[in-house]
């Protein structure tokens, strides 16, 4: 990799710090570090973070996949996780439906 690249994913980090906490120090509480100032070499593109520190961003909330790439996941929002679950729903009821009629028609014969 190289330093340019680092550069961008502290640019990430960044805008991802100030997505979910707002600032350097809660997200350092939010991972469990004791101040904001842990996450300046990596801000400053001197370091790139570890698996470790991955770990802990993905379990904090961030995105890390963003941070790391550039490439976003979609994340669905409430009304898309509710049709989802409408569509799934009803799709089980169906198939309970069907199942019912097989096995009547089985029972029958």
């Amino acid at each position: 990799m190289k330093k340019n690249d680092n550069i961008e994913i502290g640019k990430r980090l960044s805008e991802e710090i100030e997505r979910m906490f707002g600032s350097q120090k809660e997200a350092a509480q939010a991972i469990g570090a004791a101040t904001g100032s842990y996450f300046r070499p990596y801000l400053e593109g001197k370091s790139r973070p570890g698996m470790t520190f991955r770990k802990r961003l993905g379990e904090a909330g961030f995105d890390v996949d963003y941070i790391m790439t550039g490439q976003k996941n979609k994340t669905l929002n409430k009304e898309e996780v509710k049709q989802s679950f409408e569509k799934l729903q009803s799709k089980l009821e169906n198939l309970s439906n069907d199942l019912k009629e097989l096995k009547n028609s089985i029972t029958t014969t």
